[in-house]
């Protein structure tokens, strides 16, 4: 099954938007297409209220049409879809995550002490879904990267258009719920909407100089082997070279505990130099296929003693992305993120992707 480019979740919160622009921007530099998707579903409340669900319908769809002309009229060449889907978002976005090269999802709401949360649904759809998901802060939230391509680095593909195309019935659909566009279960389906950047320099950890904003690094996390991070890696390499920008592979190491010691692994750190020059081994080796595959990506490897969270955080301080994996695993109580990943996500000043991995 093909995929269908870059989906982004719009909610018409400021968030959401954001992480349309950031998507929008993303799709672009990648040379796909973007789908904007607004979950929506009509479900009564148990409250002495007027509802009605045509006008609830209607609040939805000029919602995503806003979304819709803001994108729009950002990148004017971009091939855009805008859909309403009438089921909850988290089952709609994980779906979409089966076929979508990448989902992005805004974040919401953030401060010194907790970080900013993902909002309802975000979470569990980072720890669920199938394809990489990055979430984009707020505007005007502190390190925030909307990041905008210049003009030279714009692929055409024509100016925007609209057209109005039937589909079949999205799954999920309950008896008698509305559609999106207020017609109830059985009546026509809903209208796919369809249309068709440098600040001065500053040091980097370990002492190179780059730009901000557009101009970043992307930062990526190494954990374990070259199996474990192939799926990261790759995100990562090919993220660097869609921006033309460098990539920082980032590598945390502690001190093991005295019952991991062992004459075996002893006599490997012995042979490396050292714990710390051990660590530079491993990383270069896991990198050196990647450096071959992507010979046009500068990288920077960085390796650094402390919690891997606290070291990627301190390396993303001014980075455009921050790529990290989550392991793709069941436990007792659900899928999880990762406590690395859980940190990035709530503390990176910069958009962060999630990729998952075995």
């Amino acid at each position: 099954m093909t995929t269908r480019g870059i989906t982004a979740g719009v909610d018409g919160s400021p968030e959401s938007l954001a992480a349309a622009e950031w998507a929008a921007d993303e799709a672009v530099r990648r040379g796909t297409s973007l789908r904007l998707l607004h979950a929506w579903r009509w479900e009564p409340l148990d409250l002495p209220l007027v509802q009605n669900p045509e006008t609830e319908a209607e609040r939805a769809r000029v919602l995503l049409e806003a979304a819709l002309t803001r994108v729009c009229d950002r990148r004017p060449e971009l091939e855009v879809t805008a859909t309403v889907v009438p089921e909850h978002a988290v089952p709609a976005l994980l779906r979409e995550s089966r076929d979508a090269e990448l989902l992005v999802l805004g974040s919401r709401g953030h401060g010194a002490v907790l970080g900013f949360l993902l909002g309802s649904y975000g979470q569990q759809v980072i720890a669920e879904a199938h394809c990489p998901v990055v979430s984009v802060r707020r505007p005007g939230g502190p390190g925030t990267h909307l990041n905008h391509l210049p003009d030279h680095a714009t692929p055409g593909r024509g100016g925007p258009h609209r057209d109005a195309s039937g589909g079949t019935e999205p799954d999920g659909v309950a008896s008698g719920a509305a559609k999106p566009d207020g017609v109830a279960s059985g009546g026509k389906e809903p209208d796919r909407l369809v249309s068709g950047p440098e600040g001065p320099g500053r040091r980097a950890p370990g002492g190179e100089e780059f730009r901000p904003g557009a101009d970043g690094e992307v930062v990526v996390g190494v954990q374990g082997g070259a199996d474990e991070s192939a799926d990261v890696l790759r995100f990562a390499f090919g993220a660097a070279r869609a921006r033309g920008s460098r990539l920082r592979a980032v590598r945390a190491w502690s001190l093991p505990p005295l019952y991991a010691y062992s004459p075996g692994s002893l006599a490997l750190a012995d042979e490396a130099g050292g714990l710390e020059p051990y660590e530079r081994k491993a990383l270069g080796a896991v990198l050196a296929p990647w450096r071959e595959r992507f010979p046009d990506v500068q990288v920077t490897e960085h390796v650094e003693i402390g919690s891997a969270g606290q070291v990627l955080l301190s390396a993303a301080g001014r980075a455009a992305l921050l790529v990290v994996g989550r392991r793709v695993r069941r436990t007792p109580v659900g899928p999880r993120i990762g406590s690395t990943a859980h940190a990035a996500l709530h503390h990176a000043h910069c958009p962060v992707a999630v990729v998952p991995h075995p």
